[in-house]
């Protein structure tokens, strides 16, 4: 039987430091190794979805006959809530990256990263939303919006070892 993976056990990992390849070489565009030193995963997260999808683009022919596709750019967009908490060091750096108009290296994963066959995307992200909600029976809640942004390494897709 095989095991499901519940969200509980989802991270976020945020770096330390810059941001370095995840391994050397990757088979099939997924990159496997162990997880860089410095990864701290942010406890103070709730709930996390990631959408993956990509661009297409029209690649018919007069002679196709049909409406042909092929994949174009992929795209991710990650929103993650988190309980107001100005003093967590997790909840500092996605708000400093946004009013500093900054990027932050995180690492989703569908669990922790020392834990081998965890897997997940791996980027430089900008914080694109940060808007929090108040309603009046609640706790305060911050809902941001990362996506990942240029630098010197592109995003990849990794396994941990």
């Amino acid at each position: 039987m095989s095991t499901v993976t519940v969200g509980l056990q989802g991270v976020v990992c945020i770096a330390s430091s810059g941001r370095a390849t995840w391994a050397a070489t990757p088979a099939a565009n997924i990159y496997s190794g162990t997880a860089p030193a410095g990864l701290t995963a942010m406890n103070v997260v709730r709930n996390v979805n990631m959408t993956l999808n990509a661009n297409k683009a029209d690649v018919s022919s007069r002679a196709s006959l049909w409406k042909l596709t092929a994949m174009a750019l992929q795209e991710a967009s990650i929103d993650i809530d988190i309980p107001w908490t100005p003093a967590d060091s997790g909840f500092q750096a996605l708000r400093n990256a946004f009013f500093n108009r900054t990027s932050v290296a995180l690492a989703i994963l569908d669990g922790p990263s020392a834990t081998s066959g965890s897997q997940g995307l791996w980027a430089d992200f900008v914080v694109t939303d940060f808007p929090r909600e108040e309603p009046i029976d609640k706790e305060m809640l911050l809902k941001v919006k990362i996506e990942p942004t240029a630098s010197a390494v592109p995003p990849q897709w990794v396994i941990c070892n």
